[in-house]
């Protein structure tokens, strides 16, 4: 995992730790397991999301962009409920066997998407993070 301030790449995995565990608002001295959930959203996306929220569980969901076209009502509900949500490209195709052009594409169409699905779940993007499918 990788992020920056509006941007993917940094050298240090700490400053996304860090990042992740002050958006949180939990203590970055302490050892932490993040949860993440990927290849959403899927039809269960919305109960999955309500398990987390009643067992006070933050996670991390890697959502296709494909499938954020097929239900980006998912995404908005689980941003609403305190989720982040994490690029997974767009088709879930290795980008090992794409073009660099292909690649980008990839992840620049999703991150599209997720934006828009925060501007309509009326909260900002906390953190742009990005899961290889494969």
């Amino acid at each position: 995992m990788a992020c920056t301030e509006g941007g993917y790449w940094t050298d240090s995995f700490a400053t996304c730790t860090e990042t992740f565990s002050n958006w949180l608002g939990i203590n970055a001295g302490m050892k932490e397991v993040y949860l993440t959930v990927d290849d959403g959203p899927s039809p269960m996306t919305c109960a999955l999301v309500d398990y987390l929220v009643s067992k006070n569980i933050p996670a991390m969901f890697f959502c296709r962009g494909d499938g954020i076209v097929k239900n980006q009502q998912a995404v908005v509900y689980a941003i609403e409920h305190g989720m982040v949500i994490g690029n997974h490209g767009y088709t879930h195709k290795r980008f090992s066997k794409m073009n660099l052009k292909r690649a980008k594409e990839e992840i620049s169409f999703t991150d599209q998407l997720i934006d828009a699905c925060y501007t309509m779940a009326g909260m900002p993007r906390p953190m742009k993070v990005f899961r290889f499918p494969y």
